[in-house]
């Protein structure tokens, strides 16, 4: 992903142009609306790679209309007493497959329509326009897509279900961007900045363009030999992110599950999301929530619980083998959309397994966790399948049952290969011999952290303490601490020069907190042991950050 210090001149400029539009199309506090659309033509058919096209009536403050299609909450808090504002998006019971995308592509209009303005601030500050080899190879992976849901759709068995869940993701991106442009003709703003597809999609593949780049141009893959510590130390911030834990209780009587995103500053324009789509195509999971982002459909973040009482979790896995890059091909399914096929069509921690690594791309590689707490009961063994691990490089990717392993204490997650023929594949213990063992498995910052600290938690507010710590000091140095980016909660805005990213929340589930769909989060970066961050005397141009609070002193909330 991009950071602050990497940053074009057109981020500024237009932030200029569109300061006249942010005050015409303020969103209020609070705002409730539902939809009625339909299908363009007499009959839903796909053919070949054209799909259903779908059109809707303004949408309306009668939430309970009659015949509404989909309807959405929106409250916005971003900049008062949570720092995030809070989504949700609903669709009524899918019954056939003749309204499955009907009801998608509402969801996706709606969402785009009520959070027109937040997406516009946010687009502001994290603007996406990839080469024309990054642009050509999406939209042939697109039309590779649309040719699949046209071959697959009607054959009634797995396959045909995946395809129609993809299909679903298609019509639902459709939806936010025709919401989010009719949202900017019906508000008659300023200068509006209409949004495409394509620049929407890419909204989607943020964290997916930079391995699609390096994919089709070898001249953009990092020479890490020639990567100085601080060099390396950048890198691993720019590319790398996340800490997470999966925790026992002494006795059992919990399993705290807990996340925290490392990203830019610049994406510091939160939601908290949640959609209730009960869609056709056997969908299991019906409800989602997730720590997400104005526009993006999945929550990048990739902290997830369902209805089927699931949690899904990763940490971004780095890799030095570059010869990787030449498996990413555009006849898979990106990241984005799997993750949320996968978090829909799954009951099972195995099954979450099996259903991502379909056609999988190779984008995004990541370490995937998932808990199933149908499984556990407070006080009892834990049983297999309840915590399953699963890493994938490009090309590649290892499955494990992990839960006899989280019985023990914990398991740590700090972008890190674990399994070890990935481990070697990916270059690991090369660069270890050339960088030192900072950069193995065992050695790594935070390896460290996690191993003096982890243990000594037994309460959610000790496990809210190390997700969110920090120790790094001048005057009282850790020895663990070199930086502030050695931390489970990385600021790099405390480095000489600054660097505008790190840590920006914490996320916690538990059993008692899943039993409630609830999710127990905190936004901002760390000031549990360090300064409260503010963007006081950080101009726009040195790093975008429309509509942000200008300080971010949170606390921990439940959702």
């Amino acid at each position: 992903m991009k950071y602050c210090y990497k940053l074009l001149l057109l981020h500024f400029t237009l932030l200029l142009i569109n300061n006249i539009c942010d005050a015409a199309v303020k969103t209020a506090p609070s705002l409730s609306l539902s939809v009625i659309c339909e299908a363009s033509k007499s009959e839903v058919i796909i053919s070949g790679s054209n799909l259903p096209t779908f059109t809707c009536e303004k949408p309306s403050t009668d939430y309970d209309q009659n015949g509404w299609t989909a309807r959405s909450t929106l409250k916005n808090d971003v900049d008062n007493t949570t720092g995030w504002g809070e989504l949700y998006v609903q669709t009524p019971t899918s019954s056939s497959s003749d309204n499955a995308f009907l009801h998608a592509y509402s969801a996706g209009y709606i969402e785009g329509y009520i959070s027109a303005t937040n997406i516009n601030l946010f687009w502001q500050s994290n603007i996406f326009a990839p080469q024309e080899k990054v642009v050509d190879f999406v939209d042939e992976n697109n039309n590779w897509m649309k040719e699949q849901v046209g071959k697959n759709s009607d054959n009634n068995d797995d396959d045909s279900s995946y395809w129609n869940q993809v299909h679903v993701l298609l019509q639902q991106l459709q939806g936010l961007t025709d919401g989010y442009n009719d949202a900017l003709n019906n508000n008659n703003p300023k200068s509006p900045t209409y949004l495409s597809y394509e620049q929407l999609q890419y909204l989607q593949l943020q964290v997916e363009l930079g391995d699609i780049e390096k994919a089709v141009d070898e001249t953009a893959r990092y020479n890490f030999s020639n990567m100085s510590s601080d060099e390396m130390k950048r890198y691993e911030l720019k590319e790398l992110h996340c800490s997470a834990i999966f925790k026992v209780t002494p006795s059992l009587e919990d399993i705290y599950a807990s996340h925290v995103t490392w990203s830019h500053y610049n994406d510091m324009l939160r939601f908290m999301k949640t959609y209730e789509m009960p869609i056709f195509y056997e969908t299991k999971a019906t409800k989602m929530k997730f720590s997400g982002y104005p526009g993006t459909l999945p929550g990048i973040d990739d902290f997830y619980i369902t209805n089927q009482e699931m949690v899904i979790i990763e940490t971004t896995n780095g890799f030095y083998n570059n010869t990787l890059y030449d498996f990413i091909t555009t006849t898979t399914v990106p990241y984005w959309i799997r993750v949320l096929v996968a978090n829909r069509m799954a009951d099972t921690s195995p099954g979450w397994h099996d259903i991502f690594y379909k056609y999988n791309s190779g984008t995004y590689s990541n370490q995937w966790m998932t808990l199933d707490y149908k499984l556990f009961t407070p006080g009892q063994p834990i049983v297999d399948n309840t915590f399953v691990v699963s890493e994938q490089l490009p090309g590649h990717y290892h499955v494990e049952d992990q839960s006899i392993t989280l019985q023990r204490n914990y398991w740590p997650s700090y972008n890190k290969i674990y399994y070890k023929n990935l481990y070697d594949l990916a270059g690991y213990p090369e660069m270890v011999k050339e960088k030192g063992v900072s950069e193995s498995y065992q050695l790594a910052p935070r390896a460290k952290l996690f191993r003096r600290d982890a243990g000594k938690i037994v309460t959610i507010e000790d496990l809210q303490t190390f997700m969110r710590s920090n120790y790094y000091s001048k005057t009282s140095p850790d020895p663990l601490a070199a930086t502030p980016l050695d931390a489970i909660s990385a600021r790099g805005d405390l480095m000489t020069p600054p660097i505008y990213g790190g840590a920006i929340d914490g996320k916690i589930a538990s059993y008692k907190l899943i039993k409630n769909f609830s999710i127990r989060a905190v936004s901002g970066p760390t000031h549990d042991t360090q300064p409260i961050f503010t963007w006081d005397n950080v101009s726009m141009k040195e790093c975008p950050h429309v509509a942000q609070p200008e300080t971010f002193g949170y606390d921990w909330e439940n959702w």
